[in-house]
Order: structure tokens, then C-alpha cells, then sequence
């Protein structure tokens, strides 16, 4: 049957349909974001979705609208997520932020080794000895 924007009683039937539409979407939402492994789900999709970083590709117009379909899709469901779970919202960027830290120490050339050197100095060789301050790296040895 075709839609007849002129009946009302067609328009309010269409209206309470996308209203029960619209609350089941933001119920699932809802329950995706109770439990861990749906909310990093989520976390995954929106960032997939470059919500958080531009759209824009240098000199590649075609890539640059290919990624703002994605953000909008992104944009949409950022929306459902807000609205129906920002309490979830809000654990599920501490969750990222948490994660995210502990890949930075995980990964870090930085990071101080847990085992003992053998050694005062932290260069994280045993086998080596100090590094004296007087040496010369230009200085002519003759042996």
C-alpha cells in the first residue's frame, strides 16, 4: 500500500511505528553498553568511524567523502549511545582511556625494566661497565 501523506490516519500510524522503532533502537543501545565486551565493541566502531579525528584526506577527495559517510554513520550512533546510556558512555571512554595507558607503558622505550641489572646504572646491560665521563671517543689510542 502506498503512504498518503494527506490522511492522518496513515500519518499517526507511521509516527507510532518510528516511535517504537526509535525506542527499540536506543534499548539495544542500551544493552550493548551494560556489559564490557559491548562497550569496547562500541569504542571500536565509533573510533572505525573517525568521530573523534577529521574526515579529511589530503588530495583525495574520493577517500575524504568515503570517510565522511563513515562519520556520519559514527555521528548517528554517537547520538543513540548519548542518549541512551551516557553513564555507559562516560565508563566506556574511561575503559579506552585505561586501556590506552597501559599499551603506552606496555610499549614504551622508556619504561624502567622490572628485573635487576646487576648493576647501579639502569642501562639494562649486566655485561658492560660503566661508562667512564673521562672517555674520548676521538682520543688516538696506541696499543
Amino acid at each position: 500500500m502506498t503512504f498518503d501523506g494527506s490522511d492522518r490516519k496513515q500519518v499517526r500510524a507511521r509516527e507510532k511505528e518510528l516511535k517504537i522503532a526509535e525506542s527499540n533502537r536506543l534499548a539495544y543501545t542500551r544493552r550493548i553498553m551494560q556489559d564490557g565486551p559491548g562497550r569496547k565493541w562500541m569504542c571500536d566502531l565509533l573510533t572505525k568511524c573517525h568521530i573523534w579525528q577529521t574526515a579529511f584526506a589530503s588530495g583525495q577527495p574520493d577517500n575524504t567523502a568515503f570517510r565522511l559517510g563513515e562519520q556520519n554513520l559514527g555521528l548517528q550512533i554517537f547520538a543513540d549511545v548519548i542518549a541512551a546510556a551516557p553513564q555507559e558512555y562516560v565508563l566506556m571512554m574511561q575503559e579506552a582511556l585505561t586501556k590506552e595507558q597501559v599499551d603506552d607503558r606496555r610499549y614504551s622505550d622508556d619504561r624502567q625494566s622490572a628485573e635487576p641489572t646487576g648493576n647501579d646504572e639502569s642501562t639494562g646491560r649486566d655485561d658492560v661497565e660503566p661508562v667512564s665521563s673521562e672517555y674520548d671517543p676521538y682520543a688516538r689510542t696506541d696499543h
